[in-house]
């Protein structure tokens, strides 16, 4: 029967997400926004992976583990510095939990432009990971059409879409 509840949701979330290539709770985009806001403290970056499962080629976040919950002191410079020691926990976390990364987010000071370093060291260096960066380290209680979104094409090269251009991508609903 809860194989059956599941496919059911899945099937809603298609036909109501169908051109995004990522997707989220409201619950969980309300709660990430609060923590990134939270551990950043409106003077440094912070992020999160985003936890879930992949569809015919879309991404549903179902939960999210930000980065120094796995590296403790890894936003303490001031921006992110994400060894092998939280990667280690991470790939843990997920083979526990039966998710996978379908994604991850993280804050910038200003305006939400990918720099030259995340440009030059995704997250997750597969062809099509989706990053999300929120501006002003999400102190303004941003909505996801607030977000860029930036998907990784390998090499160093990136499809971005600017705010307002991420909610072609980027789905955030009530379907949980």
């Amino acid at each position: 029967m809860k194989s059956l509840v599941c496919s059911i949701r899945r099937s809603i979330r298609g036909l109501v997400a169908q051109s995004h290539e990522i997707s989220m709770p409201s619950a969980i985009w309300t709660d990430l926004v609060a923590e990134l806001a939270r551990r950043g403290s409106g003077v440094r970056e912070s992020g999160a992976f985003l936890l879930g499962s992949i569809y015919s080629g879309r991404r549903e976040v179902m939960a999210f583990i930000p980065y120094d919950e796995l590296e403790p002191g890894c936003l303490d410079a001031g921006y992110i510095n994400f060894t092998s020691i939280g990667y280690r926990k991470l790939w843990r976390l997920l083979k526990e939990c039966g998710l996978q990364v379908v994604g991850d987010i993280h804050t910038h000071p200003g305006k939400p432009i990918q720099s030259h370093i995340d440009r030059d060291n995704p997250m997750m260096p597969n062809v099509g990971h989706i990053a999300l960066i929120l501006a002003n380290y999400a102190q303004k209680h941003p909505m996801p059409s607030d977000a860029a979104l930036y998907i990784f094409k390998g090499s160093q090269l990136w499809e971005s879409y600017k705010p307002g251009q991420s909610k072609q991508k980027f789905y955030v609903g009530f379907w949980s």
